[in-house]
């Protein structure tokens, strides 16, 4: 458990939209090499109109990495992507990720900060997903 909240209550969920989306015509491919992973979320982002994202322990990013993601960001918003964002509130105990979150709320990303279990997923224009194979460890379960 974690706060409260079984694991097993997003995995069902997981499975619930998975029975939903049975009979849809969806197409599923399997990334595993991350600079194939993060060139096809770099195509995606900049074809796009619309992002839905959640992550649940802020960036991983660090340094250079971390400021070119945050400017590819703002640049997107600037350009009219709209942004939505799933934060997990542990966010907001770390300086650096708060500022970030503050920054691109400030230049249009609309943030919900929730305290439930959620894992990082990417929505673009409500057609391309990118979800993790490995789930990130919640704070306080075990990895």
């Amino acid at each position: 458990m974690n706060d409260g909240v079984p694991l097993e209550r997003p995995a069902r969920r997981l499975e619930e939209v998975v029975g939903e989306l049975r009979g849809l015509p969806v197409a599923v491919e399997r990334l595993e090499d991350s600079a194939v992973v993060r060139d096809r979320i770099a195509q995606a982002a900049r074809a796009a109109r619309e992002l839905r994202a959640m992550h649940p322990v802020g960036s991983q990013d660090t340094g250079r990495q971390e400021r070119r993601s945050r400017r590819d960001v703002l640049d997107a918003l600037e350009g009219g992507v709209s942004m939505r964002t799933i934060v997990h509130a542990s966010v907001l105990d770390d300086p650096v990720k708060s500022a970030r979150i503050r920054q691109l709320h400030a230049a249009g990303d609309l943030h919900r900060v929730v305290d439930e279990p959620i894992q990082q997923v990417l929505i673009f224009d409500r057609a391309v997903a990118f979800v993790r194979l490995t789930p990130v460890p919640m704070a306080g379960t075990a990895a």
